[in-house]
C-alpha cells in the first residue's frame, strides 16, 4: 500500500479509496429550489441518455438535488429499468423516496464459492464439467476469484476528465483532463504516474493532484463482491445485451460490518467503512463479469460526503498476442448532497502493452 491509502492491489482485500477536495459554498448565492421529479421527466431523461443527451450519472446527480414527487413502487422501478435506467439511478431513487416499497435488505444470500467444489488436480475436461455443473453465480464467482492471477504485468494509459457540478445551474463543468501511465505487476499492484495536466507536462505526482479519485478497477473490485469473507447477497435480475454480449443481470449488496470499502474527505482526513450495493453483467457464455455498477449505502449522516457512485466496463484486449478481460471505461461520482457540490471522474483506459520485470544482472566470474 502506498502513502496515504490511495493505491490499493491486494487479491483478498479491497480498498476503494474515493477522494474529494470541495471548495467552500459560494457566499451569499441565491439558490433557487426545483420542483421534485415526476415519472415523465424521469422517463423522459432516461430517453435522452439513450440518445447520447445526458448520462446516467446526471440524471441520478438531478434526482439527488431535486427528489421525486411520487411513491417509488416496484411496478415504477421496473418501468425505470426497462427504460434503461442502471445502479446508479435506482440507488438516487431509492434514496429519493418518501416510502421505499423495495428494500435491498432481503437479497438472498447465495453460498460462498467453496474450493473444494473443484478439483484442482484433475485434467482441464472434468474440471470444466465440475465448473459446469455449479450455480451461474457460482462459476462467475471462480472466475472472478481467479481473474487476478490470470493478469499479465502490462502498462496501460488511463485519461481522467474530471467535472465538478455547479450548485446553482445544476451543469457540469470541465475542471481538468489528467494523463498518466498505469503499471501492474503482480507483485506490486499498481503504481500511477502523472504525465500530464491539460495537455502540460505534470510537476507533480497522482497523488498530490488534488480533486476526486479511484483506484481498483484492475481486479480489486471484482475480488471485493466475490470474496467469501464479503458475505455478499446476490438476486439475480433481467437478462441485457452489453459489449454485443447477451448478460445476466445480478444485483447485490455488502453489508458495512464485511465491506471493505473507504469513502475518505481529503478536507478533514476523515475516512469511514461503509456497506454497499449494485448490479453486474455476466456475459452468460463465458460466465465473465462485463460491468460493475455500485454505490455506497450506509454512509454515516454526519460524514461530509454522502454520495459515493462508481462503475467500470470491462472488455477484452489482446496484449502480446493474448486475450484478457481489462477495464475500458469507468465513472465516478462523489459528492455532499447537503452542500450540493458533486464531482465526476470519466476514465478511459487505452493501448494496453506488456510489461517485462525480467533483468539480467551479470556477476563477476559466471560468464556462463
Amino acid at each position: 500500500m502506498q502513502s496515504k491509502g490511495l493505491r490499493i492491489f491486494f487479491i483478498t482485500v479491497f480498498l476503494l479509496t474515493l477522494i474529494i477536495t470541495t471548495s467552500s459554498p459560494i457566499q451569499n448565492a441565491a439558490i433557487f429550489q426545483k420542483k421534485p421529479l415526476n415519472k415523465a421527466e424521469i422517463i423522459s431523461k432516461l430517453e435522452a441518455v439513450g440518445r447520447h443527451e445526458t448520462t446516467q450519472g446526471d440524471v441520478a446527480a438531478e434526482i439527488n438535488e431535486r427528489g421525486i414527487d411520487f411513491p417509488l413502487t416496484d411496478a415504477a422501478l421496473g418501468e425505470f429499468r426497462k427504460a434503461g435506467a442502471r445502479s446508479i439511478i435506482v440507488d438516487a431513487l431509492l434514496r429519493a423516496a418518501s416510502n421505499k416499497s423495495m428494500p435491498t435488505n432481503d437479497l438472498p444470500e447465495e453460498p460462498a464459492f467453496n474450493s473444494n467444489d473443484l478439483d484442482e488436480e484433475v485434467d482441464p475436461t472434468t474440471k470444466a464439467k465440475q465448473l459446469a455443473s455449479l450455480p451461474f453465480i457460482e462459476q462467475a464467482r471462480y472466475y472472478a476469484l481467479t481473474y487476478v492471477q490470470e493478469l499479465p504485468n502490462f502498462i496501460v494509459n488511463q485519461k481522467v476528465q474530471r467535472y465538478t457540478r455547479d450548485p446553482n445551474s445544476g451543469q457540469w463543468r470541465a475542471r481538468d483532463v489528467l494523463e498518466m501511465e498505469v503499471t501492474y505487476e503482480a507483485s506490486k499492484g499498481e503504481t500511477y504516474k502523472l504525465k500530464s495536466v491539460n495537455g502540460r507536462p505534470a510537476n507533480n505526482g497522482y497523488d498530490n493532484v488534488g480533486g476526486a479519485s479511484s483506484t481498483g478497477e484492475f481486479g480489486t473490485i471484482l475480488v471485493a463482491i466475490f470474496r467469501q469473507g464479503a458475505k455478499t447477497q446476490f438476486k439475480q435480475g433481467p437478462n441485457d445485451r452489453i459489449e454485443g454480449r447477451n448478460a445476466v443481470i445480478y444485483d447485490f449488496r455488502i453489508l458495512t460490518p464485511n465491506s471493505t470499502y473507504q469513502v475518505t474527505e481529503t478536507r478533514s482526513n476523515k475516512s469511514v467503512i461503509s456497506g454497499y450495493k449494485g448490479s453486474i453483467w455476466i456475459d452468460q457464455e463465458t460466465k465473465r463479469v462485463l460491468r460493475i455498477e455500485q454505490s455506497a449505502d450506509d454512509i454515516p449522516p454526519n460524514f461530509p460526503i454522502t454520495v459515493s457512485e462508481s462503475a467500470v466496463d470491462y472488455s477484452w484486449f489482446e496484449i502480446n498476442g493474448e486475450k484478457y478481460l481489462l477495464p475500458k471505461r469507468a465513472e465516478l461520482i462523489i459528492g455532499s448532497d447537503k452542500d450540493r457540490l458533486y464531482s465526476r471522474n470519466v476514465l478511459e483506459f487505452t493501448n494496453y502493452r506488456r510489461f517485462d520485470t525480467d533483468i539480467k544482472i551479470g556477476v563477476g566470474g559466471d560468464d556462463d
